[in-house]
């Protein structure tokens, strides 16, 4: 069960998106459209005392495979154990490539939370276009960040 702290963290997202309502359903998930470039999943789970961030930030690895990228996810790879930041994966179910991050919520406030996601939303764009080729720097389009609604609730 989901407590009021939770609530609250996800209400200071949608607040900060101009998003009203948003929900954690029941598998203490959320899915939002951001922009019309990548989906987000927040999953909470209360057994590890965390929410994880996650989009497809491709559909399959690149072929071939460009060095400079390889060592870039390489890298990347080691984020969640060095740095507490993101990283990019690999699901072999599907062949995707996941954008994910994990958050502790001991101690999360909303404005840290809030913080994390979009930093995150950054990273997850900027890997998107990195992974297709495209050397753009870490930052969400300008359609999105000029004031349009961030997301919606999926």
């Amino acid at each position: 069960m989901l407590d009021d702290k939770l609530m609250g963290l996800l209400s200071a997202l949608g607040e900060s998106m101009g998003l009203a309502d948003l929900q954690w359903d029941a598998h203490e998930e959320c899915h939002l459209a951001i922009g019309e470039e990548l989906t987000l999943l927040l999953r909470h789970s209360s057994e590890e005392e965390r929410i994880t961030l996650a989009s497809v930030v491709a559909n399959e690895v690149p072929e071939p495979l460009d060095h400079a990228l390889a060592i870039e996810l390489l890298e990347h790879a080691l984020h969640p154990m060095a740095h507490t930041g993101p990283a990019v994966g690999l699901d072999r179910d599907s062949d995707f490539l996941l954008a994910y991050c994990l958050i502790s919520t001991a101690h999360l406030e909303p404005t840290v939370f809030v913080e994390k996601t979009m930093a995150f939303l950054e990273y997850a764009f900027h890997m998107r276009r990195r992974i297709a080729g495209e050397h753009a720097q870490a930052q969400m389009p300008e359609s999105i960040t000029n004031g349009l609604q961030l997301g919606q609730m999926v």
